[in-house]
């Protein structure tokens, strides 16, 4: 039988006092690809996600209407305990990243946004968003901390734990008529409850229309 694995009742602080849960690096800022694909809602995800983050327009547009910074993508959110490790590794994993996401032009907005392709209505992705969104309110808290600074890290990541709140969207073609439908129930019951718990997190949906239009609901 394999040995079970440690239970950690309490994270260990490091020399500075704080807690030493710690997420992986950002990678090195990407670079806009030398040319772009028609968009198209019948794109792969990934494709998507490159066009709204560095097209001209089409992250423009997205900066407007969340009203950003700068428009990033792949923000990762694995999570580790002292230092980026294999063996220190508690979830979610070393790939796991926030799709798209921004810091608000007033710099206390913490803005995600997880992209959802055409056909992809089913509810996990509002439990993702919920999950980030709880995971990063953390590094705003300092319960959490980012990396140490490396060079080529941009400003809006080394700015996030200066960030006061959490706007996290469902950005997709189609939304479960769970959330969209009856008032949208589901995301005002909550919404209500993230503020009976004095958790600065708000959660909304945006829909990515044939042309690159984005409108939020």
């Amino acid at each position: 039988m394999p040995p079970l694995p440690p239970v950690i009742s309490e994270p260990r602080l490091g020399n500075d006092g704080r807690r030493r849960f710690v997420l992986n690096r950002e990678s090195e800022p990407r670079s806009a690809p030398s040319a772009f694909e028609p968009f198209s809602l019948a794109l792969p995800e990934t494709k998507l996600e490159s066009l709204l983050a560095f097209h001209p327009v089409l992250s423009e547009r997205l900066r407007r209407t969340f009203r950003l910074r700068s428009v990033g993508n792949q923000l990762p959110v694995g999570l580790f305990e002292g230092d980026v490790a294999e063996a220190h590794k508690l979830f979610t994993g070393g790939k796991s990243a926030v799709d798209l996401w921004g810091v608000g032009q007033e710099g206390e907005r913490l803005v995600l946004l997880e992209l959802k392709k055409a056909g992809n209505e089913k509810l996990g992705g509002l439990s993702e968003l919920l999950f980030y969104s709880l995971l990063l309110h953390e590094v705003q808290t300092g319960m959490i901390r980012l990396p140490l600074p490396e060079k080529g890290l941009t400003a809006d990541y080394l700015a996030i734990p200066s960030t006061t709140c959490i706007e996290g969207y469902l950005l997709a073609p189609g939304i479960h008529p769970l959330l969209d439908g009856n008032d949208a129930w589901m995301l005002r019951t909550l919404n209500t409850a993230l503020a009976a718990q004095r958790q600065r997190i708000t959660l909304g949906l945006a829909r990515l229309g044939e042309d690159g239009s984005i409108t939020l609901r």
